[in-house]
């Protein structure tokens, strides 16, 4: 199994990538499966600075590579693949997008049926040491925030929910100066960023 792992990842490497700037800009991804098990992603300008990963059922990631630019497109070889269910996540500055699809014997199909967006939590700073937190929360996805200290206690918790755009304001104005972390949850991924109080 780990050996064709190894190939995996080295067919994957071998894949045809193409990264370009361009004037005609979409968020579409187009995916091209065919019955010599190679799978073909292409899509432009999605949610800038990306990240790509091919995991199994399980989650466990498989393959992963980071792209810069607007026009991209790169062709999978699956056939070291074991037979079952995998899919395509591509990890945005915004959201993610999760593309599932089924290895057989003979060929790779999709589900598009099952495909999905999450949307990640925006961070902003609204006004001098006011943060904005905001997120679409398509599909009824709640939204957990915590504020921690560089100690790591916890100073702020609070559940937003019930809203297809959730959003807080974080006014960390009266705390100390230096640096907090913002921890965030929804859909079962976590997502942190620091904020800093200035005088």
């Amino acid at each position: 199994m780990k050996k064709s792992f190894r190939k995996l990842v080295v067919m994957l490497f071998l894949g045809t990538s193409l990264l370009s700037n361009a004037n005609n800009v979409s968020t579409g991804i187009i995916m091209y499966g065919n019955e010599s098990k190679s799978v073909v992603l292409d899509f432009e300008n999605f949610d800038g600075s990306i990240e790509v990963s091919i995991k199994n059922s399980f989650g466990l990631t498989l393959f992963k590579e980071k792209f810069q630019g607007v026009k991209f497109s790169n062709k999978y070889d699956l056939t070291s693949l074991p037979n079952g269910n995998y899919f395509f996540e591509i990890n945005g500055q915004t959201k993610i997008k999760v593309l599932p699809f089924i290895v057989n014997e003979a060929s790779v199909s999709f589900e598009r049926e099952k495909e999905e967006i999450y949307y990640k939590p925006i961070v902003r700073e609204y006004k001098k040491n006011i943060f904005s937190i905001s997120m679409v929360a398509l599909g009824e996805k709640n939204l957990k925030i915590a504020l921690y200290d560089a100690d790591s206690n916890l100073i702020y918790n609070e559940e937003l929910q019930d809203d297809v755009y959730l959003g807080r304001l974080i006014n960390i104005s009266n705390l100390n100066l230096g640096k907090y972390k913002l921890v965030m949850k929804s859909n079962n991924r976590t997502f942190v960023e620091t904020i800093r109080k200035e005088k």
